[in-house]
């Protein structure tokens, strides 16, 4: 992911990959405001551990005791949903004592703690710690589905705020989905975790039929030709047995054709040659 040579700066090392990565959005004010994405505003930044708020990622407590909460949300479907919110505490808006007010932990905790390009709403994104960050996010998740089986009235229908209702389309994807689709375990989204991996409860599709009809089809008919080819090929050796035979006599029928005589014996064009006939 590239490590920070200078904590000042936050510049990546040179020897990293992604150390002339660029940021294509100009960091915000702050809350959800746009951006332009072809202005450059310049490298990676990072800072980890030096944001005095947010020494520290998220600790085992905080963790272990979100995997135990059985509720995914309660309303009012926000930051004030308190403690008892799967998705409130993984978000970073609870922990263990209570809601935290302004102070992040869990997911916003390592946002804040990065210190740069990671941080900013606008510009995290293009710090490819993001990718990380949320795949564990999402594997925290996974865990907490298998776990709970929630049904899919747990999702707000209407309550929550804009673009987080179980109906609503998700932004910026098309086509279009809608989030209740991806309330659902990794499985049927078509991957997994390798420490989670359970072939027994992998859904597998059934066969169509109809694909059992054309295998056994393909089969008969590749027999059939199979059949067909055999059947020529004992005609053809038949036939050149059948011409063998009456072309040479039972007499010669023992000599090789290269030695056959071109006239047989009892031919009127049969003569055997005689000097004193010639004399």
């Amino acid at each position: 992911m590239g490590k920070t040579i200078n904590f000042t700066e936050g510049t990546l090392d040179d020897l990293s990959f992604f150390a002339k990565f660029k940021v294509r959005c100009v960091p915000s004010n702050g809350g959800c405001t746009g951006c332009n994405p072809l202005e450059d505003s310049g490298d990676i930044i990072r800072r980890p551990g030096t944001n005095p708020q947010y020494q520290f990622l998220p600790n085992h407590t905080d963790i272990n005791y979100l995997m135990t909460v059985s509720n995914y949300d309660l309303l009012p479907y926000n930051r004030f949903s308190g403690n008892m919110s799967f998705r409130n505490l993984l978000e970073g808006f609870g922990d263990i004592n209570g809601p935290t007010g302004d102070r992040m932990v869990t997911h916003n905790q390592v946002h804040a703690y990065m210190n740069g390009t990671f941080s900013e709403l606008a510009t995290a994104a293009y710090d490819p710690v993001f990718q990380l960050h949320h795949a564990f996010i999402d594997k925290l998740l996974e865990i907490w589905l298998r776990d709970n089986t929630p049904a899919l009235s747990e999702l707000p229908e209407f309550e929550a705020e804009a673009g987080h209702n179980r109906m609503t389309n998700m932004v910026p994807f098309f086509p279009v989905k809608k989030n209740y689709l991806y309330f659902a375990h990794s499985h049927s989204l078509g991957y997994d975790y390798d420490s989670l991996v359970q072939t027994s409860v992998i859904p597998r599709a059934p066969i169509n039929p109809v694909w059992i009809i054309v295998i056994v089809e393909a089969g008969l008919v590749l027999l059939l030709v199979v059949v067909i080819i055999e059947l020529a090929r004992k005609k053809s050796r038949s036939s050149s047995s059948l011409r063998s035979t009456s072309v040479h006599s039972n007499a010669t029928a023992s000599i090789p054709d290269e030695e056959q005589p071109i006239f047989k014996p009892g031919d009127p064009s049969y003569k055997t040659y005689n000097a004193a006939e010639t004399s």
